[in-house]
């Protein structure tokens, strides 16, 4: 198990979305909105979809190596690797199908952005699905404990923001899912 792939996936995944919005912010003058979705930034134009799904697929390969060595540390169950696995799916799928992109209107979801809306949605609840399991399976002293049941606290907030409509969730979505995707990710180099 080598906690240098998923630094190496953490650093992947905030330097992509970085750069991508940055340059869609200021270069390409659409200015930062933080009611948009990293999806959404990804999904304004081929090259951003492009590069998202090239790192994507970077962030999916490290994350897996990282994670089937955690599993045979720790002997983790058949459970936990499905879970790991239909995470995996989720996000391969999500970063081939980009959000927006072959839309003509947007919110007016054509087949694509409507694959990508599953597989995001898949994607959230399998990371909550393998950080419960990872609590329950692996012993690793009170702070990582700590650690995963408030991250697991955030996920439900994170969910009732979403399903509610809560405008303030609304209106900082990028922060918000940002901020979970970085907690579950932090969440697995802890495990080591």
């Amino acid at each position: 198990m080598k906690k240098r792939f998923i630094s190496a996936a953490i650093t992947m995944f905030c330097g992509v979305e970085l750069v991508a919005v940055l340059l869609h912010a200021v270069v390409f003058e659409r200015g930062f909105n933080p009611s948009w979705s990293i999806s959404r930034y990804m999904g304004l134009d081929y090259w951003s979809a492009i590069l998202f799904a090239i790192a994507n697929f970077i962030v999916i390969f490290f994350m897996l190596k990282y994670l089937l060595g955690v599993r045979r540390e720790y002997k983790l169950s058949v459970f936990w690797l499905i879970g790991v696995i239909v995470m995996i799916v989720a996000y391969f799928g999500l970063s081939c199908c980009p959000l927006g992109l072959f839309d003509k209107v947007w919110s007016e979801y054509g087949t694509v952005s409507s694959l990508h809306h599953i597989f995001s949605h898949t994607l959230f609840v399998s990371m909550i699905v393998i950080a419960v399991d990872t609590l329950i399976e692996v012993h690793k002293g009170k702070p990582f404990m700590i650690y995963g049941v408030l991250m697991l606290v955030f996920a439900a907030f994170c969910s009732w923001g979403y399903l509610s409509g809560w405008d303030f969730f609304k209106a900082n979505t990028f922060f918000f899912e940002t901020g979970y995707i970085l907690a579950n990710l932090v969440f697995y180099s802890l495990i080591q």
